[in-house]
């Protein structure tokens, strides 16, 4: 029995990997690729550029900063309205 699914699996996989991809779809995966990678290195390493002057203007240690930078990001994540 697990056989059989391995062949088909194998089978499957065979299909998908050798058929033509047209360059317009090519392009577009890799321009969504890039755009993706964009906006996680900007969100998550966007504010490492701003810390040392949250910290200054909030007037506290450089890691109390980072923890309130997270926890401002964090807590914008989990009250986002729904929709």
């Amino acid at each position: 029995m697990h056989e059989n699914a391995y062949t088909a699996q194998c089978v499957a996989e065979e299909t998908r990997h050798t058929e033509q991809h047209s360059d317009q779809n090519v392009k577009f995966t890799l321009f969504a690729r890039a755009l993706g990678t964009f906006a996680i290195g900007t969100g998550e390493f966007g504010t490492n550029g701003v810390i040392q002057l949250l910290a200054a203007d909030l007037s506290v240690s450089v890691p109390v900063s980072t923890y309130a930078a997270r926890l401002a990001k964090t807590s914008s994540r989990a009250f986002r309205p729904a929709g």
